[in-house]
C-alpha cells in the first residue's frame, strides 16, 4: 500500500511539474489490488457482481470456469459482450462456447498489431484492468497483477474505448 501511495504521489507531482493532469483523484473511488496466482475467485466475484451488463476485451481467454461465469450471467439476464484477439488460436473455442451461451462475441479489429487488452467493465461503474489473461496458467501459476477500480468516471473511460473497439470489431 505504501508503494502504491508513493507512485500516486509521484504521478501527481509529475503532472504539476509538466502541467499535465494524468488523472483526477476522487474520494468516491475504490481500488482493489488483484494478484495471481490465486486470483480466480476474486475475478469471479467481480463478474458475478454484475446486475445489468459486462463488457470484456481480452487477448487470451481459455479459462473454462470464467467462461461459465459469463454464461451464468447471460442466463440471469445480464447483457455480456466480449471482444477477443483473433490471432490467438484458443480464442476460437472460447468464442464458440460463449456464442452458444448467448454472449455477444466479436473479433478485435486487425488494424491493431494486437489487441492485448485485459479489461472488463461491470455495470458501467467498475473496471478490471491489468496483465491477467483469462487462462488457467495466468490465474493459477503466473505472477500477474491487476486492479479493480470502482469508479464510474474511470469505468466510463474504459467503456468509451470498448464501444469504439466494438464498433470496428467483426
Amino acid at each position: 500500500m505504501k508503494k502504491l501511495l508513493l507512485v500516486l504521489i509521484f504521478l501527481l507531482a509529475a503532472s504539476v511539474v509538466v502541467g499535465f493532469q494524468f488523472f483526477q483523484l476522487k474520494t468516491d473511488c475504490f481500488v482493489e489490488p488483484v494478484f495471481s496466482p490465486g486470483s480466480e475467485a476474486q475475478l469471479k466475484a467481480f463478474l458475478y457482481s454484475a446486475k445489468e451488463r459486462v463488457d470484456v476485451e481480452l487477448y487470451q481467454f481459455s479459462n473454462q470456469e470464467l467462461k461459465q461465469v459469463l454464461s451464468d450471467l447471460v442466463e440471469s439476464g445480464v447483457k455480456v459482450r466480449v471482444i477477443l484477439e483473433p490471432r490467438v488460436e484458443s480464442n476460437e473455442e472460447t468464442a464458440r462456447f460463449l456464442r452458444n451461451s448467448g454472449v455477444e462475441v466479436k473479433w478485435a479489429s486487425q488494424s491493431f498489431t494486437n489487441t492485448h487488452s485485459k479489461t472488463a467493465v461491470v455495470d458501467g461503474n467498475k473496471v478490471l484492468v491489468g496483465s491477467i489473461n483469462w487462462s488457467v496458467r495466468a490465474l493459477n501459476s503466473n505472477r500477474e497483477s491487476a486492479v479493480i477500480i470502482e469508479c464510474s468516471s474511470v469505468a466510463g473511460e474504459f467503456e468509451e474505448v470498448f464501444e469504439a473497439d466494438w464498433f470496428v470489431a467483426s
